[in-house]
This record gives structure tokens, sequence and C-alpha cells, in this order.
């Protein structure tokens, strides 16, 4: 599965991984200059993910059921973020 994300600086989207509903939140951090993604289930939440590049951005979290990787050359800032591929593992 592959998320895409829009260029929009706030964005909630819900999808269902092993038959489990996960909400996300997307979000630029106009301040610093990144992106990060909220992940929420069932009372589970995990906030401030970073999004960045060539690395599983969920491997902090083993309650995640998934893996979770963008193979861009660069991370997404915020005119960008339209590009980034979020591969769901």
């Amino acid at each position: 599965m592959t998320i895409t994300f829009s260029n929009n600086s706030w964005q909630k989207f819900s999808t269902t991984i092993n038959e489990i509903n996960y909400d996300f939140t997307a979000s630029y951090n106009s301040t610093y200059g990144f992106w990060t993604l909220n992940v929420e289930t069932d009372g589970f939440i995990v906030n401030g993910i970073n999004l960045v590049c060539g690395i599983d951005i969920f491997r902090a979290f083993p309650e995640l059921p998934f893996s979770g990787i963008c193979n861009n050359p660069e991370d997404p800032n915020r005119d960008n973020i339209n590009l980034y591929e979020l591969e769901i593992l």
C-alpha cells in the first residue's frame, strides 16, 4: 500500500491495514520546517513521527504491525510533500 500526501499543511485520512482502521494526521511545522505524522487506532496514539526518507519511520513503535518507508532522494519540505510516497509494508 502506498500513502500519498497533498501540499495542504494539515491533512487527515484513514485506512485499514490488517483489518484494523488507522487514522493518520500529517502536519507541517513551519517554525522548524519539517512534516510530522500522528497515527491513532483504538486508543493507541503515536504523535510526532518525522516524515523522512530512507528509513522505516515506524521502527521505534513495535506496537504498530507494519513498517513505512519512503525511497525519495530527499526529505519532504513544505513545497514537495506531494512527491512523498510512504510505502506501508
